[in-house]
């Protein structure tokens, strides 16, 4: 056999791999999202995540602080916001931070005035899936008088439910039998899970080996596609679509019921220099454009609040690619002064609307 020949040889198994790993990496890139959690490290990046009473994160199987939030709503005048690691999560916290939901509740006039401000919130949270909780709200009778729902473009992109948001049907109010057996169960698992970990030790490791896997392919896709945060984040159709529909039928529910409600898009960084943002101009225009026609349709109140936080009140977020710099923009997350100036900036918002009752 020549050399040349042999060189050909070679060069042909190699291209097959280039091209079918090429393909795997595309499909991964297309799919990650159904393989893997929405985003990684559960969507707050080098933000804290903040949950209590007050401003209650949902999550799978943990529905105290839920119930303990929901009480009060539906008894007297109540706000309630829905939100995602925007509401609950502080970037480059520090001792002191709060969220502006807290802020909110330590304001003497609404202390006066008997306000219940509570929140209700998700990382990556979809429109779909507030449909889903404001449904079962309303089943049980748990309806507050006013509502914040933000719309960020972001979200719009999550086509899935998650599973633990569909089995949040007969949770607010289901009945105390069955929340007993749900109670034995749970600690039965609980009991079998901690004898696993104990006697088997890979299993002690197990969540920080995946999240690390995950952590290593989240960066190893951008850094073979160059995504970086400034990276233009396409509309996806269908989970867009699939999305306002979701919002349009919440207002329907809320407009039969004569209820107060509040649709705002969240603070954005550089959201005064639109060179900078991850979106494109003409989608992010049009976006705007459709929520603030959508809202005027169904009689909600419409707010654009995504300049109300200045661009230094932002933080960064661990680096998302294995080249480059520790620390990136973060477009997501503002810092503890950055939620006490939109607690401000919403706290004259709800004044003015309780005024005119």
């Amino acid at each position: 056999m020549s050399k040349s020949n042999f060189t050909k040889n070679l060069l042909i198994p190699d291209f097959i791999f280039i091209f079918l790993f090429s393909l795997l990496i595309i499909f991964v890139y297309d799919n990650f999202e159904k393989f893997f959690d929405r985003n990684i490290n559960d969507g707050f990046l080098k933000a804290t995540a903040i949950s209590n009473k007050k401003n209650c994160r949902i999550k799978d199987k943990e529905f105290n602080c839920l119930k303990e939030t929901l009480k009060d709503i539906g008894k007297n005048k109540s706000v309630l916001f829905f939100g995602n690691s925007q509401t609950g999560a502080i970037n480059n916290f520090k001792i002191d931070d709060k969220d502006y939901i807290a802020h909110l509740n330590e304001e003497k006039f609404f202390k006066d005035n008997k306000l219940i401000i509570r929140s209700l919130w998700m990382p990556n949270a979809s429109l779909k899936e507030f449909y889903v909780i404001y449904k079962e709200l309303e089943r049980c009778k748990i309806i507050p008088e006013t509502l914040f729902i933000p719309v960020f473009l972001d979200d719009t992109r999550e086509q899935s439910i998650r599973d633990y948001v569909n089995k949040l049907e007969n949770t607010f109010c289901k009945s105390k039998e069955k929340t007993k057996k749900e109670k034995i169960i749970e600690s039965n698992v609980k009991r079998l899970d901690q004898k696993i970990k104990t006697n088997l030790s890979l299993f002690k490791n197990l969540q920080s080996i995946n999240t690390k896997m995950r952590t290593d392919l989240y960066k190893f896709r951008n850094y073979i596609f160059g995504i970086k945060p400034t990276s233009i984040r396409p509309i996806k159709k269908a989970s867009y679509s699939e999305n306002i529909d979701a919002l349009k039928k919440i207002l329907k529910i809320r407009i039969e019921n004569n209820l107060t409600t509040f649709i705002y898009i969240p603070p954005l960084l550089y959201a005064n220099d639109l060179q900078k943002i991850p979106y494109s101009k003409k989608n992010y225009a049009s976006f705007k454009k459709e929520i603030k026609y959508l809202c005027k349709e169904h009689y909600c109140n419409f707010l654009n609040l995504e300049g109300s936080i200045p661009n230094t009140l932002w933080g960064t977020k661990t680096s998302t690619n294995f080249i480059g710099n520790n620390e990136e923009i973060d477009f997501m997350h503002f810092t503890g002064e950055g939620h006490k100036v939109f607690s401000k900036e919403l706290s004259i918002i709800i004044k003015n609307n309780l005024k005119k009752y």
